[in-house]
């Protein structure tokens, strides 16, 4: 059964050519409105996050945090911006992050403001970050719904409005990741990329090779999205021309690997590795069987959330052979298969697939309408039947609803954002041991971002993002380490306790026991639990780096 096409639904239901035209102008105000409307909500929904996330703390002043990785490449943007370098310690040159650009992006905010306030500058940018990426959707909707006139408008303001609420998208842009800007860049090169195929503008493709180059730069596996879009836009070329256009592509070619090589001269030069720390740290010393075990058991969540999604679009795929619906299929089938092998994730939040939901969302909104096409046509419904409200609208709508329903609570702000009061806890541990320690003073910590930050005291990282010795070692399969629906988490599953604590003995340690290690029988005579304004740590014995005359000792 054919569907009509999108050229005679139009066709069918025009009126007058003065009446269309002026109908197309109130539609087109009225799209307008729309989107600008939902613009200002989201902005003032956004600020009322930041604030709801936002901590008062012992010291009566008021503290912003990013998420703890963010803050880790906030250490590093702040240490580049004082004339530190780009490390994590000063003086120890290891490659600790895998965000390069996003780390760039911050060295602004931490050169010419406060460590509190520079936090607030990120999260403000990741707010600006999301409403060109959802307008970027909007233009991408454009693009695919140019000819149907009839659906042009809603598709603009559903596609500007579901890439905004997606919750993982706009909770990781918010909370200073990487993922909004890999996402704005990923969406601007398939924009550029659906624009040649309708112009062939040549330029079109140095712009989405410049996106995708970014895109490198912000994280380097993003790589795995540049094959496929290089190959629909080759599609897009028409034949007698493929030829012709071979020396141009060899030039787009060496741009992007320019970028490529060039980062990779600059690790070796300046960390001493051809790869990051976190490479080893996360995908070494685990066996591939294990990882792809590992990788189901975390994103089986994920594929219930958008189950149905998946479902539709793939029927619609099949059944119309439609070019942008494969491409989005694509894009989404290398993250889902790249968080399969890398092993999962360690935070059910999706931030690896979430860039890759706009596209989704807009694919479903040609999907779903097809599908009730073909409903209608089945049932004999006339093409052109009016109905009070479009039902692929509340279609659509329910269907989203069921991939964001998990993350409503935070959505409507009734709770605190995944893992931030556990953050703020680790502020008022940073205010303490800036009042109760000396610049001298090391500290251990097992989340290397918020307390490495705010006390920027020299840090031990019993994790090894920051750690080679730690980054080589066998990971820890035993299941000790479980969380998320996995039995070993990358990147949190390597660790030596008796190095970190026994050998390097920092003056503060976060925590005493990980995994399979408690050394909570070694600490007597050796570490202290001291307690300063409520707040609880552990501290080095007698170590000249503590402010002894300042503490009270806490009996246990």
């Amino acid at each position: 059964m054919n569907l009509p096409t999108d050229e005679a639904m139009t066709t069918g239901s025009r009126k007058p050519l003065g009446n269309g035209r002026a109908n197309a102008r109130r539609r087109l105000e009225a799209w307008q409105i729309w989107v600008l409307a939902i613009a200002i909500v989201y902005t003032l929904w956004s600020a009322l996050f930041i604030f709801r996330q936002s901590h008062v703390s012992v010291d009566g002043k008021r503290y912003y945090c990013l998420f703890d990785d963010a803050m880790i490449s906030m250490r590093y943007a702040w240490n580049l911006a004082h004339g530190n370098g780009l490390v994590w310690n000063p003086g120890e040159r290891i490659e600790g992050y895998s965000n390069l650009l996003m780390t760039l992006l911050m060295t602004p905010a931490t050169r010419l403001f406060s460590k509190v306030n520079a936090v607030l500058v990120m999260q403000i940018f990741g707010i600006l970050v999301m409403l060109i990426t959802a307008h970027t959707s909007l233009a991408i909707a454009e693009q695919i719904f140019c000819s149907d006139q009839k659906l042009l408008a809603a598709a603009r303001v559903i596609a500007f409005a579901s890439t905004l609420i997606y919750y993982p998208l706009t909770f990781f842009s918010l909370m200073g990741m990487e993922t909004g800007i890999l996402t704005l860049l990923l969406l601007t090169a398939v924009l550029q990329v659906l624009r040649y195929g309708s112009d062939h503008n040549a330029w079109r493709l140095v712009a989405a090779v410049l996106a995708l180059a970014l895109g490198y730069l912000a994280r380097n596996d993003s790589l795995l999205f540049t094959g496929v879009l290089a190959l629909y836009a080759f599609c897009a070329i028409p034949r007698t021309g493929r030829t012709k256009s071979a020396g141009f592509w060899l030039l787009l070619v060496a741009l992007y690997g320019l970028v490529i090589v060039g980062q990779g001269v600059f690790r070796y030069l300046y960390y001493g590795e051809w790869l990051p720390n976190t490479y080893y740290l996360k995908l070494t010393g685990m066996s591939l069987a294990d990882r792809l075990m590992n990788g189901l058991g975390f994103i089986k969540q994920y594929l219930i959330e958008i189950g149905i999604i998946i479902v539709v679009l793939v029927i619609d795929a099949l059944s119309t052979h439609n070019r942008f619906s494969i491409l989005a299929l694509a894009i989404f089938g290398i993250a889902l298969a790249y968080q399969i092998y890398i092993g999962g994730d360690a935070w059910p939040m999706w931030r690896l697939m979430a860039p890759t939901m706009p596209l989704m969302l807009v694919t479903l909104i040609r999907a779903v309408r097809n599908l009730l096409l073909r409903l209608n046509a089945a049932q004999k419904v006339p093409a052109g039947a009016r109905q009070p409200f479009p039902t692929w609208i509340v279609v659509y709508v329910l269907i989203f609803l069921i991939a964001n329903i998990r993350f409503a609570s935070e959505q409507m702000l009734i709770t605190q954002a995944y893992l931030v009061p556990m953050h703020n806890y680790y502020v008022d541990d940073a205010i303490v041991l800036n009042e109760i320690t000396t610049q001298d003073a090391t500290i251990g910590v097992i989340t290397a971002g918020v307390l490495p930050y705010y006390t920027g005291r020299k840090a031990v990282d019993f994790l090894g993002k920051s750690d080679r010795y730690i980054a080589h070692l066998a990971p820890d399969i035993s299941g000790k380490t479980a969380y998320s629906g996995m039995y070993s988490v990358p990147g949190h599953n390597k660790y030596d306790l008796n190095y970190s604590i026994k050998t390097l003995q920092p003056t503060y340690i976060q925590y005493y026991a990980w995994g399979a290690q408690n050394l909570f029988d070694w600490l007597p005579g050796r570490y202290v639990l001291v307690t300063y304004k409520g707040i609880s740590v552990y501290l080095l014995k007698d170590s000249p780096d503590v402010l002894w005359s300042k503490l009270t000792l806490e009996t246990k």
